[in-house]
């Protein structure tokens, strides 16, 4: 359990740097964490909102429905 609770706390801590990231205008970066989260926690919703939001921004806007 603890593991799992470990687990769950580092993506939420990396969903918080995604979004930094974003806010900050660093794109590549935000795109690269919300990738690497999708394939670690593919059912996390708000991974999947902020990779949208980055291609977004990157007028990526097919990609990001």
């Amino acid at each position: 359990m603890a593991q799992r609770s470990g687990s769950r706390l580092r993506i939420v801590k990396d969903i918080q740097l995604g979004m930094s990231q974003l806010k900050d205008g660093d794109l590549p970066a935000a795109r690269r964490t919300f990738e690497r989260l999708v394939d670690e926690a593919p059912d996390v919703a708000f991974v999947r909102i902020g990779l949208g939001r980055v291609y977004y921004q990157e007028k990526r806007y097919q990609a990001a429905l």
